[in-house]
C-alpha cells in the first residue's frame, strides 16, 4: 500500500486501485480506478522497483499502466502501440520504441 495525503486526512492506498501513474512538471500522479487523482511524493522509478512487475509496465519516460487499466491497443507506428487507458487521459499514452518489444512480452506474461 501506499501512502496518500489528501488535506489533513492520511489515507492507505493499495495497489490493486492504481489504474496508472504519470508524471508531469516533476510532479507525479496516481490515478485510481474510481477516477481519483492523488500527488504522491515518489518518482516513477521509486514505483518502478515497488510495485508488482506482472500488474503494471512502464510504456515511457511519463507513464506506468496496470494492465487492468488498458482497455484497448491500436498500432501508433511500426514499432510503438497506442494504448488507450480506463479512466481515460488527455496526455498521449503509447509506448516508447526501446520499450515496446519488452512491453509485449509483458502483456503475454513473459517477463
Amino acid at each position: 500500500p501506499f501512502i496518500i495525503n489528501i488535506g489533513k486526512q492520511i489515507k492507505l492506498l493499495q495497489d490493486t486501485g492504481i489504474a496508472y501513474i504519470y508524471t508531469e512538471n516533476k510532479v507525479v500522479y496516481i490515478v485510481t480506478f474510481d477516477n481519483h487523482k492523488y500527488i504522491i511524493d515518489l518518482t516513477l522509478e521509486q514505483f518502478d522497483a515497488l510495485l508488482n512487475p506482472y500488474m503494471f509496465y512502464r510504456i515511457n519516460r511519463q507513464f506506468i499502466v496496470n494492465m487492468k487499466a488498458i482497455i484497448k491497443m491500436t498500432p501508433a507506428s511500426k514499432q510503438r502501440v497506442e494504448l488507450k487507458l480506463e479512466p481515460s487521459t488527455t496526455y498521449e499514452t503509447i509506448t516508447s520504441f526501446e520499450r515496446t518489444p519488452a512491453f509485449k512480452k509483458w502483456l503475454l506474461g513473459q517477463l
